[in-house]
């Protein structure tokens, strides 16, 4: 389970459209600091905002997949440690 889990984010962080949004914010980075000394970002915010809020999409997204994943090993974690303490009981009288 834990390599499907790593799996599914490493495809969608992976992906070409995620590499584009990641590579769109550092070039936004890159001007920003190409002209921090003449005090204008040359950085339009509307474009700005629009990377920043589609690469926390991705990133919730890769969130959803990890929680998922968590949220199913406890299950069998659980489940696991039920039938075996289950067994220990039944084996030492208790139930």
């Amino acid at each position: 389970m834990m390599i499907l889990l790593e799996i599914g984010y490493y495809k969608l962080l992976s992906s070409r459209e995620y590499r584009n949004i990641d590579m769109g914010i550092e070039n936004i980075y890159t001007k920003i600091e190409l002209h921090l000394s003449d005090g204008v970002f040359n950085v339009d915010p509307d474009r700005w905002f629009e990377m920043h809020t589609k690469k926390i999409d991705y990133l919730l997204k890769v969130e959803n997949i990890v929680e998922s994943g968590l949220i199913s090993k406890l299950d069998e974690f659980i489940f696991t440690n039920l039938v075996i303490l289950l067994i220990a009981s039944l084996n030492l009288g208790y139930l």
